[in-house]
């Protein structure tokens, strides 16, 4: 493989991507399964906004990881 600009930027792209699947999950105050229980709102709600940006940020980790696939 040529280590050009592109691959670097890919790899790094993977780097970024791996780290923010990472923290959000591992930062994440409150952590839902694959169904909501009625207990889980309430652990949401204490800690609301930074369980919404925790979320944003893993989710956010997962495009990140798709568009380094792509570029692969």
């Amino acid at each position: 493989m040529k280590n050009d600009f592109s691959t670097k930027i890919t790899g790094w792209f993977f780097v970024a991507g791996a780290l923010m699947l990472w923290l959000g999950w591992r930062l994440m105050p409150v952590h839902i399964g694959t169904y909501f229980a009625p207990d889980d709102f309430a652990a949401v709600g204490e800690h609301f906004h930074f369980w919404i940006w925790m979320y944003r940020v893993h989710m956010f980790g997962i495009i990140i990881c798709v568009m380094a696939l792509i570029a692969l």
